[in-house]
């Protein structure tokens, strides 16, 4: 049975430096995941891998150990913008978000701080859970 909210409509805007300023005047922090904890392991793990010789044991290894850093970045990302998501959805009756040429962005100017921010699932979850 889906929930029925009886919560006020709402507008989203979404920035780099702030993932999202609601029109009611909240603001939701960018917690920049990739910054934060990963981005110079990932690179570091890359790098590994890129040195070890081709269909090695080795390399086998190496490129698990970047996969796993690529999924635990996924993850947390994913887990904050479904938690954040989820908590707008439980407040509000309707969400309004701007329409977005992501892709288009994301080819032109701020690529590493609009994947960081994870823009393309904010409205993929605000889909799913309205």
């Amino acid at each position: 049975m889906p929930y029925a909210n009886e919560g006020g409509v709402v507008g989203v805007d979404l920035g780099l430096s702030k993932l999202a300023v609601v029109s009611d005047g909240s603001i939701i922090a960018n917690p920049r995941h990739a910054r934060a904890m990963n981005e110079r392991k990932i690179a570091v793990l890359g790098r590994r891998l890129s040195k070890k010789k081709k269909r090695s044991h080795n390399r086998v290894k190496a490129k698990v150990k970047l996969a796993r850093a690529y999924e635990k970045l996924a993850n947390s990302r994913r887990d904050f913008l479904n938690k954040t998501s989820c908590s707008l959805v439980h407040r509000y009756g309707v969400i309004s978000l701007e329409n977005l040429n992501i892709m288009g962005m994301v080819q032109e100017k701020f690529d590493k701080s609009i994947n960081d921010a994870g823009w393309g699932f904010v409205g993929e979850y605000a889909l799913l859970q309205g």
